[in-house]
């Protein structure tokens, strides 16, 4: 989905808009699928207890709504990047795995180190 959000820019042909929206519809059909199944094995409020369960119950309601006035002509297009929220779940894998939170501690100070060489290159 964030891959999908990543592609779009502006002065796009039809076909890559085309192709894209109906990507779109195919992810929020799964995560739609995903909302009803959990919120029938957990129930109406342990889903809504769970922060990131809240989320994606939210990401999937505007979604709706979203198709439901007509797309991105409605207006609510702007919602869409709520979804790169969706990208915090794999925070919650940082919590219980040392090996791959030392990795994106890692990545993270590499950024930096990047960001300070390029402030520093852009001075010559």
């Amino acid at each position: 989905n964030v891959l999908m959000m990543a592609i779009e820019h502006h002065n796009m042909d039809s076909s890559m808009r085309d192709a894209l929206e109906v990507m779109n519809v195919i992810l929020s059909v799964i995560f739609a699928i995903e909302m009803v199944l959990k919120l029938l094995g957990l129930g109406v409020v342990n889903y809504w207890r769970a922060a990131f369960n809240a989320l994606d119950g939210s990401i999937v309601i505007f979604s709706l709504i979203e198709f439901g006035l007509g797309g991105e002509s409605s207006g609510m297009s702007a919602l869409r990047s709520f979804r790169l929220l969706r990208v915090m779940r794999s925070m919650k894998l940082l919590r219980s795995h040392a090996t791959l939170r030392r990795l994106a501690k890692l990545v993270l100070k590499g950024f930096i180190a990047l960001t300070d060489f390029v402030m520093l290159r852009s001075l010559f």
